[in-house]
C-alpha cells in the first residue's frame, strides 16, 4: 500500500508541473505575439517616419524676412487650427494611423506646435463623429479619404 501512495504521489506531482509548465508556455505565448504586433507596429512606424522624413527634405524651403510674432511661428501658414493640425498629421501617414501620442509628436515636429492632449482627445472624437474624416481602431487613428466618407 505504501507504494501505491508513493505512485499516486508521484504522479499528482507530475500532473500538477506538467499544468504548471503549459502555463507557463501559454503565457510565453502570448507574450510572443504581443510583442510581434508591437514589432510590426514598430516597423511600419518607421516606414512612415522615414517616408515623412523623404517628403519633407523634398519640400522646398521659403525664406521669410521680417520678424514675426512669437504665436504666428507655432503654426505654418494656413494651419491655424487643432482640427486642420490632426487632418493633416493623419493624412500624411495615409493609409497608416497614429495613436494619439504619436499625432501629437508629428504636430509638433512638423508644425512646431503643442496642442492640448485634452483638446486633441475632443478634436479626434468629433473628426470621427462629426465629420466622417478618420477612424480609430482601438487605440489608432487612422485618415479616411474623402471619396470614403459616409455622409454625416
Amino acid at each position: 500500500m505504501t507504494s501505491a501512495v508513493t505512485t499516486l504521489l508521484a504522479a499528482k506531482a507530475l500532473d500538477d508541473e506538467e499544468a504548471r509548465l503549459k502555463a507557463v508556455i501559454g503565457r510565453l505565448v502570448d507574450d510572443t505575439a504581443k510583442a510581434r504586433r508591437e514589432l510590426e507596429e514598430i516597423q511600419v512606424a518607421r516606414k512612415v517616419m522615414q517616408r515623412i522624413q523623404v517628403q519633407h527634405e523634398q519640400q522646398p524651403q521659403i525664406a521669410t524676412s521680417g520678424s514675426k510674432e512669437p504665436e504666428a511661428e507655432d503654426a505654418p501658414e494656413g494651419i491655424t487650427t487643432i482640427k486642420e493640425a490632426v487632418s493633416r498629421a493623419l493624412k500624411a501617414v495615409y493609409p497608416h494611423g497614429l495613436q494619439k501620442a504619436g499625432i501629437e509628436a508629428w504636430i509638433k515636429d512638423h508644425l512646431n506646435r503643442e496642442i492640448n492632449s485634452a483638446s486633441l482627445s475632443v478634436m479626434l472624437a468629433r473628426l470621427r463623429d462629426d465629420d466622417n474624416a478618420i477612424r480609430n481602431d482601438g487605440n489608432v487613428w487612422f485618415y479616411i479619404p474623402v471619396r470614403d466618407r459616409k455622409a454625416a
